[in-house]
Formats: C-alpha cells, sequence, structure tokens
C-alpha cells in the first residue's frame, strides 16, 4: 500500500532523498460482549495505523467499574509488509523481503477512576531474509583489519612482535579481509598487509 524509499544508494553516508506519499488510515474494532461483562474484540488501534506498524489486535476487555477497565490481546501482522533485506547494500538495487511480528499487548484504562492509562506491549518481529550489512563496500577494509586483528599497517625495523601476536594475527579473519605476512630478505617479517580488499 505505502512505497517509500529508493531501491538503490551509492553510500551509507548519502543524504536521504525527500519521498512524500499518501496513505489512508483505516481503524476500528469489531466487538461481541457476554452477558458476564467481558467483550471480545478484533481491529486495529489508531496508534498502531500512524506509525506504521501494520498490527491487527485480537483480545479480551472487562470494564471493573471504579477500577478502570483491564484489557489484554494478541498482536500480529494484519497488514502484510516488506523491507529490505539489506538496507546498506551499496550500488546495487536492493532486494524486498517479508516482516512479520507477533506479540501481545496489556492494558488498563481509566486507573482508579481517573483519566490515565498503563500498556504493556511485547512484539517479536521477523525478517525472513535479513543480510544488513552485507552490501556496505565504503567502510574502510584495513580499519577493519586492524580492529579485528590488532595488527598495524606499518612497522619499524627497530619495532619487532613476539611469535605468538603474529600467530594471532595469522590466524584471525577480519570479514571481507584477512592479515598475512611476508619475511623479508633478512629474515625478519613484516607488519601484516590487508588482503582481499577492492
Amino acid at each position: 500500500m505505502i512505497d517509500i524509499g529508493q531501491p538503490t544508494i551509492d553510500s551509507v553516508a548519502q543524504r536521504p532523498q525527500s519521498d512524500d506519499t499518501f496513505h489512508p488510515v483505516v481503524t476500528g474494532e469489531i466487538n461481541y460482549t457476554f452477558g458476564n461483562g467481558w467483550q471480545a474484540f478484533f481491529g486495529t488501534s489508531l496508534e498502531d495505523a500512524v506509525t506504521l506498524d501494520g498490527a491487527t489486535q485480537l483480545g479480551a476487555r472487562k470494564d471493573l467499574g471504579s477500577a478502570g477497565i483491564l484489557q489484554g490481546g494478541l498482536l500480529f501482522s494484519g497488514i502484510p509488509t516488506q523491507v529490505w533485506e539489506d538496507p546498506y547494500a551499496e550500488g546495487v538495487q536492493r532486494e524486498e523481503t517479508d516482516r512479520d511480528s507477533t506479540g501481545v499487548r496489556l492494558r488498563w484504562d481509566r486507573v482508579l477512576g481517573s483519566a490515565f492509562e498503563l500498556t504493556f506491549s511485547y512484539r517479536d518481529i521477523s525478517i525472513d531474509t535479513e543480510r544488513s550489512g552485507q552490501g556496505v563496500k565504503s567502510v574502510a577494509c584495513d580499519a577493519a583489519c586492524r580492529n579485528c586483528c590488532g595488527a598495524t599497517a606499518t612497522s619499524t625495523t627497530s619495532t619487532r612482535r613476539t611469535s605468538s601476536a603474529w600467530a594471532r594475527a595469522d590466524a584471525t579473519s577480519c570479514g571481507p579481509c584477512s592479515a598475512t605476512r611476508s619475511t623479508t630478505a633478512t629474515g625478519r617479517r613484516s607488519a601484516p598487509t590487508p588482503t582481499g580488499c577492492s
């Protein structure tokens, strides 16, 4: 129903473009009141509609008189929602995937006869295909290697590292790049050099 955002971005650091769209808001509920004062309901609240959560609630409520109204319900995705598999992917067309949510909501309206209400909501959101960050290319690879492996990009002849430190750098994989070492003609080991960086 609502399609906003560009399918392709050049960089995660670029300034987002303004995007306008029209979205009709439809809220309401269907309810049935039993003889003992309990009421079952099914519908969408205004707060879920304006925040684009797309949540629908199935629950029950009871009027406790001067104590207020207690209600509880199950939340689920009533409107199909799609998000980007990797919203940070750069230079390629981003792919869409389904977003679903389930949860519960508890509410106490007119607390002890006052105009206040207490609401507790818990929601578990699941993304069918989650690849956030895998398409980022603008982050410096050498910096990622230094942070991951603890390897420095430069060294001097007066600076030596223990063989255990070199082994730790060699054995650690740094995402898209890895640290390797080489041996000079004099037998001294050079500083680890990030490889696999584009």
